[in-house]
């Protein structure tokens, strides 16, 4: 029972919840309960109302409440993004996601932030250094043009290894991060690092020894491919 200062004897249940889940009552009666207390009393229920911010595709579990139930809250990501928070009129920004609807309409808008990309360079057996770069999902990378050498070889390219084979880019190459995520399978891979492996024009290697011949031999005509071979 209850009184003006509260439960008095028995079992009081003052959430919604908790009324249509103290015995098993019927789908029509759970319906009519909740359309009691939609119309008859005032400030029982409240608006939770969910905001997809910048790399959010959509949130779930908006909706009107009844005072103090707990609401289990998530939001789908964008590929190139990864959860941060849920910010608004609950005070400090919510990290988890679960939210409790207490006696006002809750605002909430979740928010991501874009991924970052660790890119790396490999010399593939030249000398040098190129220093490890950041890039986020929606940037562009200038493939170098330089920065390792190698004796006999010019560099002319960059290439990346995936699962079907690898991928090759010429230098300088203007290249969408977005488009080397997607190849690799890293849009939901917050901090991943790609590396590049330099590609070498290597020229054949000739092995020679010095031959001397008097230019009195030379005039002569005796330089031959069968006195070069003795």
């Amino acid at each position: 029972g209850m009184t003006d200062e509260g439960p008095s004897w028995g079992n009081v249940y003052t959430t919604y919840n908790g009324i249509v889940n103290a015995q098993n009552w019927t789908a029509a009666t759970k319906e009519t309960l909740k359309t009691y207390y939609n119309k008859m009393v005032d400030g029982l229920f409240y608006n939770l109302n969910l905001q997809k911010g910048l790399g959010i595709q959509n949130v779930h579990g908006a909706g009107k409440y009844c005072f103090g139930t707990p609401v289990i809250i998530f939001a789908d990501v964008k590929d190139g993004y990864h959860f941060k928070e849920w910010k608004g009129n609950q005070g400090a920004p919510i990290i988890n996601y679960a939210v409790t609807v207490y006696a006002s309409d809750v605002n909430l808008v979740a928010q991501a932030e874009e991924n970052i990309y660790h890119i790396k360079y490999d010399s593939n057996g030249g000398i040098g250094d190129i220093a490890t770069q950041d890039y986020s999902y929606n940037q562009n990378l200038i493939l170098p043009t330089n920065g390792f050498s190698k004796d006999g070889a010019t560099i002319v390219g960059w290439e990346i290894t995936t699962d079907t084979g690898a991928i090759q880019y010429i230098r300088g190459q203007s290249v969408p991060i977005k488009s080397i995520v997607k190849q690799l399978n890293l849009q939901r891979t917050n901090g991943a690092t790609i590396v590049f492996g330099a590609l070498w024009d290597e020229g054949p290697i000739i092995q020679a020894e010095d031959i001397y011949v008097s230019i009195k031999d030379a005039k002569k005509g005796k330089i031959t491919e069968e006195w070069l071979a003795q």
